[in-house]
């Protein structure tokens, strides 16, 4: 279920370094553009797109594992 996934993705957010996890919950779960997340953080583009690299890599890996747990 959706209430569900929210708690997976929760989980999974906490293991985050906070620049990432706060770049990550900025641009999904906040809906900001990469500018506008740039501007809030006072750096580079190139930078929140390489937190949000890092945070969705590691996020997807956190996901799958813990759905597999689950089932």
């Amino acid at each position: 279920s959706n209430k569900d996934l929210l708690g997976y993705i929760r989980s999974a957010m906490e293991l985050l370094p906070n620049k990432q996890k706060m770049v990550f919950s900025l641009r999904y779960l906040e809906e900001y553009k990469i500018k506008e997340i740039a501007d809030i953080m006072q750096c580079t583009e190139g930078a929140v797109k390489s937190y949000l690299f890092a945070a969705t890599h590691k996020m997807r890996a956190k996901l799958k594992k813990l759905v597999l747990e689950e089932l």
